[in-house]
């Protein structure tokens, strides 16, 4: 994640968010955490730009929260009115 920041106990990050309108997604500033043990992986981001907020919790060490986190957000915004 050649984007991440931290600093006091938070993470910035740009994640590729798209909808609809941007079949290219949008890169869009995200803070809030990841992290992982044992197996697990977890992800809280909060997009303050949309108002959204993604917490997510998986047990496969495998799978990448980030990705799964951008899914989510993008499946928000196609629906948003």
């Amino acid at each position: 994640m050649p984007d991440l920041e931290y600093g006091f106990g938070l993470m910035g990050n740009l994640l590729p968010i798209g909808n609809a309108d941007q079949p290219a997604a949008a890169t869009r500033r995200v803070i809030g955490h990841i992290g992982g043990f044992g197996g697990f992986r977890a992800a809280l981001w909060y997009a303050p730009e949309d108002g959204m907020l993604v917490a997510l919790g998986v047990n496969q060490a495998s799978t990448d929260p980030n990705k799964l986190a951008t899914e989510v957000f993008s499946a928000l915004l196609a629906h948003q009115t």
